[in-house]
């Protein structure tokens, strides 16, 4: 009897003991499953945070692309203006040449113009006389 009551002291002694540690384990399954899901929570954020970088850098890319396709746009306009640009000076300049050799042709007309013109008063004076 003596025997029987410290075997059964004894295994009660240890089923406390293993009950603590399953109370112990079932506090760390807690414990574990919170920080999952903190975890989770943790992965839904930084996923919503990626995708609104994500969609910003494409918005970004976007804007570049448009951007870089204007200003190459502009830069093109600009070749053809300084092209027409130099062409309006190549024509004023064979204008402003065109416009000396008129001007020159019209001095040399009223040269003899007036050249006639003295030989004629001196021939009509002539002839009255």
């Amino acid at each position: 009897p003596c025997n029987t009551a410290a075997i059964l002291q004894h295994k009660l002694v240890l089923m406390q003991h293993q009950l603590s540690s399953y109370h112990s384990l079932l506090d760390e399954l807690d414990k574990s499953k919170s920080r999952v899901d903190d975890l989770e929570n943790e992965v839904v954020m930084l996923k919503s945070e990626h995708a609104e970088r994500i969609s910003r850098t494409r918005k970004l890319a976007s804007c570049y692309k448009k951007t870089t396709k204007r200003t190459q746009s502009m830069e093109n306009e600009i070749v053809q203006l300084k092209l027409e640009i130099a062409q309006s000076k190549t024509e004023e300049d064979h204008s402003k040449a065109h416009i000396k050799e008129i001007s020159a042709k019209n001095e040399s007309l009223k040269a003899e113009n007036n050249a006639l013109q003295d030989g004629k008063f001196q021939h009509f004076c002539a002839a009255q006389m």
